[in-house]
């Protein structure tokens, strides 16, 4: 009887000795906390997405990052976010009304999705990867 209490002990510990090391595996490149403002027209974007996604066209791979746009403001860190890879990205930002339209469940986007180049480099301080983004409307058809 005190064999068997002590097997089952043994493996107890065991099995939550593998519990507590799950989830602390890297889960790929290693990503960077962004933050920064967006606005719209000279104003900040209320409500929107912002996309980093790895430019494979400059030979940069690996998972995209994303944060949520509130009162112009976003950070990785915040809501569920994730941050970028390092090297050359693509910045896709979507903006969004405040409240749908009267009778409407869906927020249709305000744009088109915006499209930004930039690059994160390995040897930035990435505690300070602050950036500030100016949309401008653009116009539609000739």
């Amino acid at each position: 009887m005190i064999k068997a209490f002590v097997l089952s002990a043994v493996f107890l510990v065991a099995g939550l000795g593998l519990l507590a090391g799950c989830g602390k595996a890297p889960d790929g490149p290693k990503r960077y906390e962004l933050a920064g403002t967006v606005h719209y027209d000279g104003k900040p974007l209320e409500s929107g997405r912002i996309t980093f996604v790895p430019d494979s066209s400059a030979g940069n791979e690996g998972p995209a990052g994303y944060g949520l746009v509130s009162h112009g403001t976003f950070d990785t860190r915040m809501l569920g976010g994730k941050g970028a890879v390092s090297g050359p990205i693509q910045v896709l930002i979507t903006g969004y009304p405040p409240q749908p339209p009267e009778g409407q469940e869906v927020r249709p986007p305000l744009f088109e999705d915006h499209v930004i180049k930039f690059e994160i480099s390995p040897d930035q301080d990435h505690k300070n990867l602050h950036f500030d983004i100016e949309l401008k409307p653009r116009k539609r058809g000739p």
